[in-house]
């Protein structure tokens, strides 16, 4: 009796919290995001191809991506792969492909204004793995 109270419980404590996120958060059928990633002590500077993020989720109340910062974290860690360690790396992202691509032209257009080698990494090379807060 008592371990059914208490499955029970967790059970509705569970569904509550569901509740919450989902109000919390909105699904996006598709998102489009890249990756920049950099370090002070090279000129280069990599940048993945824009990419499509299925079913992504966003904070409804200011647009954030829900684990943008793993995102980067993955970029990170393709670019330590390659030998290239200790790169600063961010993630940016739209809902539309045309404002993602015009961000990334603008992006890489001024890095090489300033100098800066960019190596874009294929879609092919580098792909993301979805973060979800179910």
């Amino acid at each position: 009796m008592i371990a059914c109270a208490i499955m029970c419980m967790a059970a509705s404590a569970q569904e509550t919290q569901t509740n919450q996120q989902s109000k919390v958060l909105r699904t996006v059928p598709q998102l489009y995001a890249f990756s920049v990633g950099m370090s002070p002590t090279d000129s280069t500077v990599y940048m993945s191809d824009v990419l499509i993020l299925n079913n992504a989720q966003l904070v409804k109340s200011n647009g954030f991506l829900v684990g943008r910062q793993d995102y980067s974290s993955q970029f990170r860690n393709y670019l330590a792969e390659l030998d290239m360690p200790n790169r600063t790396c961010a993630t940016m992202y739209k809902e539309n492909y045309r404002n993602a691509s015009k961000e990334y032209d603008k992006m890489k257009a001024d890095f090489e204004k300033r100098g800066f080698k960019v190596r874009v990494i294929d879609q092919t090379e580098f792909r993301y793995i979805v973060i979800r807060n179910d």
